[in-house]
């Protein structure tokens, strides 16, 4: 750990060296509310460390088969989320040792997280994996309320950017780029852009209809969709 005010163009003062790790760290996330560091490493380990003070882990979270390439924290619910090499998508109380929860639906490598922050108690975690997918979690419930993907075209992703004050997503794969809004998916046929409050269901056809934002109502049946 390094005090960066006494950085002068050549060289900054270390305050301490944590020690602990027994693989390489492939992430790391800032908590301000618990006044730690979160790091994730190549064996699947999970540290929470004290910013400062002592050199060891305060907490030393297990449970991943493989690596750990993303890290995500609300402080709100007091919740950890982690992103393995695999498709694995774990839930994680940060004062206790054992994951809590699984997030399940990812078919491929994970590829990043990140925390919704557009509006007040969302609460909505974004994951996406390497085959362009990405799903949209509600954090109070633990259930997945959205998923979309990038266009066949793209040929599955690579890495993907969140322009937060635009409230865009920017995937990429080679030299091809795709955007989109994080609000609106552009595709009925997998989920709603807006919550759906309500819904009926009809024996003759057999399907149910729901409101569609303001002006439209949609169909669901066996068949496909229908708008009217």
């Amino acid at each position: 750990m390094w005090d960066i005010s006494t950085f002068e163009g050549k060289s900054t003062k270390m305050l301490c060296v944590k020690d602990g790790h027994k693989s390489s760290v492939k992430v790391m996330h800032n908590v301000p509310t618990l006044n730690g560091v979160l790091t994730g490493t190549l064996d699947g380990t999970m540290m929470l460390w004290d910013k400062m003070g002592s050199k060891k882990p305060r907490k030393i979270y297990k449970g991943h088969r493989n690596g750990i390439i993303a890290i995500a924290y609300s402080s709100d619910l007091k919740m950890i989320v982690t992103a393995g090499i695999r498709d694995e998508l774990f839930v994680w109380n940060p004062f206790v040792e054992k994951r809590v929860n699984e997030l399940e639906g990812h078919r491929a490598a994970m590829l990043g997280l990140h925390l919704a922050e557009s509006r007040a108690g969302a609460y909505q975690l974004l994951s996406s994996d390497k085959n362009g997918v990405f799903k949209v979690w509600d954090l109070r419930s633990l259930e997945c309320i959205q998923t979309f993907s990038v266009s066949p075209e793209l040929g599955g992703m690579r890495n993907y950017l969140k322009v937060t004050h635009k409230n865009l997503i920017i995937a990429a794969n080679n030299r091809r780029f795709q955007e989109f809004e994080f609000s609106y998916s552009n595709t009925p046929e997998l989920t709603d852009d807006q919550d759906m409050v309500c819904a009926i269901y009809n024996e003759v056809l057999p399907a149910f209809s729901a409101p569609r934002h303001m002006l439209c109502i949609q169909v669901l049946c066996v068949c496909g969709f229908v708008h009217y």
